[in-house]
């Protein structure tokens, strides 16, 4: 048997480019919005600020693997 790590690949939406990867988020991110709008109640607003943020960390973090792409880390 072989001692070495094995990694899988990614596989589906993970084995895309970042900014492929972007698009899914930002939908996300724009659902959210909208959800955080309508909200009426103040725990309900408070959720979906809370995924907003979720999802600006997101892309911030594909937005890192971009500029790592363009220059080469």
């Amino acid at each position: 048997m072989n001692a070495t790590a094995h990694t899988e690949q990614p596989t589906g939406m993970a084995a895309q480019p970042p900014a492929t990867r972007m698009w899914p988020v930002i939908q996300k991110l724009s659902r959210a919005r909208d959800a955080y709008v309508r909200a009426k109640d103040p725990e309900t607003r408070a959720s979906e600020a809370s995924r907003v943020s979720d999802f600006v960390a997101e892309l911030r973090s594909l937005a890192d693997a971009i500029l790592e792409e363009v220059h080469g880390a």
